[in-house]
């Protein structure tokens, strides 16, 4: 399907937001697209490459989005490639202007888009849960993300074994924290608490932070895995800025509008 006019002005309006926030001299391409999701199902996203071990890495045997990876090593590891994928819902009622001013029954475009833009850029773990057994890693190797999450004691998820039912409880523990220093900087409640509830809930669990700790018209709601109709959150907070530069992106400004997107089809 054709990527809507107004969807493209506000997804742009998104990215100019994002690219006020981090520096980057590689720009930053977004791939965008239309398409039928599941049910409930508002947008998708995630990094289309991932790099490991590259000059400028700040983890070795990590795996950093590309997005990062570019910007940490000056330089396109993957060229001619987008940097990351959003797939925005066709069926869903899109309020589309840029003033938060979004009516009863309508989904805040600008909301989604800056929270989806956000998975893209590194905000996405890579643990999975089978129903007994959690799992980390991709083919061994964890994502930069992985390596910020921790226990309520401060053990580090990844000294926990993939595929143990050790891990898959944890992975369910609803005590799971951000350890990153940036981020605990930023938080004005203690280590920043990420969203792990007793179920695992795929393409939430992990990667979102906590409901019930950021509730809605909390500075820091952006990046939970639920938005309410009606519901604009148009700045990522200061957590989630943290969280960024624990994994390495820099937010010291030097020049903005950094990010180009690409809409396909």
């Amino acid at each position: 399907e054709e990527f809507p006019l107004e969807a493209q002005t506000a997804l742009e309006y998104a990215l100019d937001i994002w690219g006020q926030l981090l520096n980057s001299e590689i720009p930053i391409w977004v791939n965008a697209n239309w398409g039928t999701l599941n049910s409930g199902v508002l947008a998708q996203a995630g990094p289309e490459t991932l790099h490991t071990n590259f000059p400028g890495a700040t983890y070795g045997n990590k795996y950093f989005p590309g997005a990062l990876a570019n910007s940490l090593s000056v330089s396109d590891l993957s060229p001619g490639q987008p940097d990351l994928n959003i797939t925005f819902g066709d069926g869903i009622n899109w309020y589309y202007g840029l003033d938060g001013n979004t009516p009863s029954g309508f989904y805040d475009f600008v909301t989604v888009a800056l929270h989806e833009i956000s998975h893209g850029l590194g905000f996405i773990g890579s643990a999975t849960h089978n129903g007994t057994s959690g799992f980390i890693g991709l083919s061994g190797t964890p994502l930069i993300y992985d390596v910020f999450v921790e226990t309520s004691d401060g053990s580090d998820i990844l000294s926990f074994n993939s595929g143990t039912v050790s891990l898959g409880e944890t992975l369910e523990s609803d005590a799971l924290f951000w350890s990153g220093t940036e981020a605990f900087a930023a938080s004005t409640t203690g280590r920043p608490r990420l969203y792990s509830p007793p179920n695992w809930d795929g393409g939430s669990s992990f990667s979102h932070l906590r409901e019930n700790s950021y509730t809605s018209g909390n500075e820091n709601s952006l990046m939970t895995p639920f938005l309410g109709t009606a519901e604009a959150i148009h700045n990522p907070g200061p957590i989630v800025e943290g969280m960024f530069r624990d994994m390495g992106w820099d937010t010291e400004i030097i020049a903005c509008g950094i990010i180009s997107a690409v809409s396909g089809q």
